[in-house]
């Protein structure tokens, strides 16, 4: 069912950027499925769970800040739950921790600078991304990508 809904997230045109959120997508899928066929199964109430509108407010907070670091705490206080309750259902809902979805949409900034100008300086792009060193950058792209953030540039510009 996870690979029949995102193949018809595909023919609509929503670009999925990496493997990490495709199976974090699959994942989130196939939990939403069991929850709807085994209500039985979340033991948790609904007070250790957010809501669809909390977990809006975090990618929202999220996405306006993604060109800087943030604080879960902070986070946490922003959607009115506890930092553990802000994770757990995060992950169960996104499929990524919060700090992992931060990553993948700053790499996603710095991939679409990237292809608007392939010859940007890395210090540029590091610090326009909010990286406070280039090696900060090739870490978290690494992370994300699987790949080192050079390898992937001389890929971009060949």
């Amino acid at each position: 069912i996870a690979a029949v809904c995102l193949d018809l997230i595909k023919q609509h045109g929503v670009g999925i950027s990496s493997n990490l959120i495709r199976s974090g997508l699959e994942h989130t899928l196939a939990q939403r499925l069991v929850r709807f066929a085994c209500p039985d199964v979340c033991q948790r109430t609904r007070a250790e769970c957010l809501s669809v509108i909390q977990i809006k407010q975090a990618i929202d907070y999220i996405e306006d800040r993604v060109c800087a670091d943030f604080v879960l705490a902070d986070l946490a206080a922003h959607v009115s739950a506890t930092v553990p309750t802000l994770v757990r259902s995060f992950e169960e809902e996104v499929g990524l921790s919060p700090t992992s979805f931060h990553a993948e949409r700053r790499i996603d900034h710095v991939r679409a600078w990237l292809k608007r100008d392939a010859k940007s300086s890395p210090h540029v792009l590091a610090e326009r991304a909010g990286f406070a060193s280039i090696r900060d950058l090739d870490y978290v792209f690494r992370n994300v990508m699987g790949v080192g953030f050079e390898n992937y540039r001389g890929g971009v510009l060949s």
